[in-house]
């Protein structure tokens, strides 16, 4: 019996397709909707390459900066929405106002979350060949 693919692997090959047969058949007008569905395609699989690990890295920030004590408590999605909101009251409350190690750790936080996110989406924009 063989293994099924992993869905990293099937979106990689609908992709793949998409990029060498369909893109040459598709009439010039509609090669735009192609593209960004390609681009979409190729975030998605970006994030379920990283998704995880990413998520993961967010959930144990967040609990370090918040003072969460939560070792046997697994890192998901959820967990790590209800940690950001939890910091954002704590930034509207004025938290992280002074100047300080707890407003240099949200700092970094917060540049290496969009960095992560940056990582995932658009790749290029962090290389050092990238221009604006």
């Amino acid at each position: 019996m063989r293994d099924a693919p992993h869905t990293e692997q099937l979106l990689e090959a609908v992709l793949g397709l998409l990029k060498t047969e369909v893109l040459e058949v598709v009439p010039r007008e509609n090669r735009m909707a192609l593209l960004m569905c390609n681009r979409a395609l190729g975030v998605a699989i970006a994030r379920l390459h990283t998704g995880r690990k990413e998520l993961r890295c967010e959930g144990e920030r967040l609990r370090r900066l918040l003072g969460v004590d939560g070792d046997n408590q697994a890192i998901d999605e959820a967990l790590v929405t209800g940690y950001n909101r939890q910091l954002v009251a704590m930034i509207r409350d004025g938290a992280f106002d002074a100047p300080g190690e707890l407003r240099s750790a949200l700092h970094r936080h917060l540049v290496e979350t969009l960095s992560a996110n940056i990582r995932e989406t658009n790749p290029k924009m962090l290389s050092e060949d990238f221009e604006t």
